[in-house]
């Protein structure tokens, strides 16, 4: 199975619960839509490694989900998007967000 299947039997199996900022993060630069059509106004483009936190359903339709980051709230495909952040294998293609000092 590929990664977004995996990411997107997992959101579905285990709920659409928002978790901790950082859990997931996109894997290259991104452009956040404010409805699921690839049409719609966008709110942001988010750079590579941008934690996002899930705050809606998948929707099967587009194989996006609705997400909250620094710069609004929106939809992402599956694709672009990749978790946990925090301790992410080498490779992965994820930047972990910043660790405040």
């Amino acid at each position: 199975m590929n990664r977004q299947a995996l990411l997107a039997l997992a959101v579905l199996l285990t709920g659409c619960e928002a978790g901790p900022p950082g859990e997931f993060a996109t894997n290259q630069q991104v452009t956040l839509r404010r409805w699921q059509a690839e049409d719609s106004p966008v709110v942001a483009v988010l750079p590579r490694g941008t934690p996002v936190v899930p705050v809606g359903p998948v929707s099967a339709d587009c194989m996006c989900w609705k997400v909250s980051t620094y710069a609004g709230t929106g939809w992402l495909y599956l694709r672009y998007i990749d978790g946990p952040g925090p301790g992410v294998p080498p490779g992965s293609g994820v930047i972990p967000p910043a660790t405040p000092e």
